[in-house]
């Protein structure tokens, strides 16, 4: 994520501020925030912003869908919508009133939501005439090729001992592989 030097200042990132546990802040050569967040300090910002409201989300989803349509698209895959315990509450209520059509498989994210799946909740599967599944868990294990925080075996050329940070998430790959929670789930999806 990049912020303007505005955005880094209203959350507050400043010299000082430490990398978070699976992230970076890309700084300059006096050591100052360059405003470029990486993996996990994007919550930095997105922690600090308004949920949206369900009728917001409503319309989003609807726009995309839309979207969809008119190119001729009537199902999506989507291994990577960040789907929250609250979504799927969400997603089931809208499907059930006729508010969204399109089949939907999508994964759900197992980072803070694994709850969903402690608390017993059984996967989503065909429901509304098979137009809604969440049947698998995807679990952020490593960083990317772009954020240059993708977990390799040597440093990057142009950052010399630069220790690639493993996501935080891979606890969860551990918990979720020990549980039988998880087991009703078709697949975990480990990136």
């Amino acid at each position: 994520m990049w912020l303007s030097s505005c955005g880094t200042g209203i959350v507050e990132i400043t010299k000082t501020t430490p990398d978070p546990a699976g992230g970076s802040i890309l700084r300059d050569a006096h050591g100052e925030a360059t405003g470029i967040l990486l993996d996990t300090a994007i919550h930095l910002i997105t922690d600090k912003l308004p949920v949206s409201p369900d009728e917001d989300k409503l319309e989003m989803w609807q726009v995309a869908e839309n979207a969809y349509f008119k190119f001729g698209l009537t199902s999506i895959t989507d291994a990577g919508s960040g789907v929250t315990y609250g979504d799927v509450k969400l997603f089931k209520k809208y499907y059930a009133n006729g508010d969204l059509k399109i089949r939907n498989y999508s994964m759900m994210d197992a980072g803070e939501d694994i709850k969903y799946i402690e608390d017993g909740n059984s996967p989503v599967v065909g429901l509304y005439g098979n137009r809604l599944s969440f049947n698998a868990v995807k679990v952020i294990g490593d960083g990317s090729f772009g954020s240059q925080t993708a977990w390799m075996s040597k440093d990057y050329t142009f950052r010399k001992d630069y220790k690639v940070l493993v996501d935080i998430q891979i606890r969860n790959f551990t918990r979720l592989s020990r549980g039988s929670e998880v087991k009703a789930f078709r697949s975990l999806h480990m990136q």
